[in-house]
């Protein structure tokens, strides 16, 4: 008898909360934030469910606001380079 683990990919976004606390993550790293928003200070047009996920899956939406930004620079970084050569 073999027992299944759980990986990393099938662990990762698995649920509401997670996908949205990510895309919120996200969808903040794309606007004009300089910073991502404090846990416990969050805007207050987000609907009551939205807050309720971003405070379950904090990690989460830190986790895509800085891969986000990361990769940001990194294509910007690239075409930037490809335009001087």
């Amino acid at each position: 008898m073999s027992q299944t683990h759980a990986t990393t990919f099938t662990e990762f976004c698995n649920s509401p909360e997670e996908a949205h606390a990510a895309m919120v993550g996200i969808n903040h790293a794309f606007s004009c934030r300089k910073k991502p928003i404090i846990f416990g200070e969050f805007d207050k047009h987000l609907s009551p469910e939205m807050l309720q996920d971003l405070r379950k899956e904090y990690h989460y939406y830190i986790g895509a606001f800085w891969a986000t930004r990361l990769l940001i620079l990194l294509v910007t970084t690239i075409a930037g380079y490809m335009t001087v050569v």
